[in-house]
């Protein structure tokens, strides 16, 4: 009785898995069944700097904040795990189950019919346990981490308010364009394994959400401020008035938190993805230079938008942040009744006016010019590392 080698088939599966896995860190961009060892080093480089950065937090940060500390720990531990169990269900580990199916079943098979059947239901099932694996990732990721991360915080809703369209007419454009690109970079970010890069995109997109709110507030409030100047001066008119800017002060104070908490996600971890991230690009180009252009480019193209994205976040709330005290500025005075309403509202003035922006070791305050530089120092190390790699396999 003899055993049909199916060793063309399983390469088909090995490519068509290692390709499914393309996530920077862990993944096997070799199709061969062996693992990797220049991706697993970096993996475990990233994990022991994460934690010596998590280390570092822990004295700087003041005993108020610690909650934040806790929710950047969590994604770090995620980030951990999630590419810990994607490089458990690599090719190379699958392969080697497969082999162990395909000899208990192809040794009683003689018909090469039913053998093909057999390796097209292995295949077919193997891209339904991947995608289901991914799901559990992304599951993993997004509900459960930001459920937790919603408990820690103290938010009793973290992300609800920003998946459901707001009651005035005039924001729901804004929110529905902010639904979509939450989505998309949540997509993004999931897709490419990275838990961190995934939730401070949404963390910050739901800060941009209480900022329009915001100004949007304070716009109505002006509005409404100039239309009972004409009226007589009522106590129903003053409650009104009061209320409302209680509700806007309510949510200032929630802005405020949220521009915080999102300065101080930014200010070491981000600083380490730079560093992670710019080893990783090296690794992508070095393989696109040696082995497969388009997969090592893509990776490589992949990991400048993760870190794109989070900088044009944090430029957007310095602008948003100007455009609101612009519009805090307009608030007439008399309107403000009492002593504690007016001290509030300095306390509003004085923290837009001084908040200088959210900064990162190294780089400063986030701006556009910033973002290019960074970005530029990026591409120069890592192209220059490619060439130098590519002249030594040249030489």
């Amino acid at each position: 009785m003899s055993k049909v080698k199916p060793s063309q088939k399983l390469k088909e599966l090995q490519n068509f898995t290692s390709k499914l896995s393309l996530n920077v860190g862990v993944d096997l961009f070799d199709p061969q069944p062996k693992p990797n060892r220049k991706m697993i080093i970096s993996t475990l480089l990233s994990l022991i700097w994460q934690g010596i950065v998590i280390k570092s937090i822990i004295k700087d940060l003041p005993s108020l904040k610690i909650l934040t500390l806790a929710f950047v720990h969590l994604s770090f531990f995620s980030q951990g795990l999630t590419r810990t169990l994607n490089l458990a269900v690599n090719p190379f580990t699958t392969s080697k189950l497969r082999d162990t199916v395909l000899d208990f079943y192809l040794i009683r098979e003689l018909d090469p019919t039913n053998q093909n059947l057999l390796l097209h239901s292995i295949k077919r099932t193997e891209k339904i346990v991947k995608a289901f694996l991914i799901f559990l990732c992304c599951i993993f990721n997004s509900s459960f981490l930001l459920l937790i991360v919603a408990i820690l915080t103290g938010a009793k809703i973290l992300l609800v308010p920003v998946f459901i369209p707001y009651t005035d007419a005039s924001t729901f454009l804004s929110y529905l364009a902010n639904i979509g690109l939450q989505i998309l970079l949540g997509v993004i970010g999931f897709f490419t394994f990275s838990t961190y890069d995934a939730t401070i995109l949404i963390y910050g997109l739901h800060t941009l959400t209480i900022v329009e709110i915001l100004k949007l507030k304070i716009k109505s409030f002006n509005e409404e401020l100039e239309s009972n100047k004409k009226l007589e001066s009522s106590l129903l008119i003053e409650i009104k008035i009061k209320v409302k800017f209680l509700e806007i002060i309510k949510d200032f104070e929630e802005y405020q938190n949220f521009l915080n908490i999102y300065g101080i996600l930014l200010k070491f971890p981000f600083t380490v993805a730079i560093i992670v991230n710019m080893f990783g690009i090296f690794l992508c180009l070095d393989f696109a230079l040696t082995a497969n252009f388009i997969m090592g480019f893509g990776a490589s193209l992949g990991l400048f938008i993760q870190l794109l994205l989070p900088l044009i976040v944090a430029v957007i709330l310095t602008i948003q942040k100007d455009r609101i005290n612009k519009e805090a500025n307009k608030i007439s005075w008399n309107f403000l009744m009492t002593d504690s309403n007016k001290k509030i509202f300095q306390q509003f003035l004085f923290f837009n006016q001084n908040h200088k922006g959210i900064k990162i070791p190294i780089f400063g305050n986030i701006n556009m010019k910033k973002i290019l530089k960074i970005l530029s120092f990026i591409y120069f190390v890592s192209v220059n590392y490619a060439n130098l790699e590519w002249f030594v396999i040249k030489e």
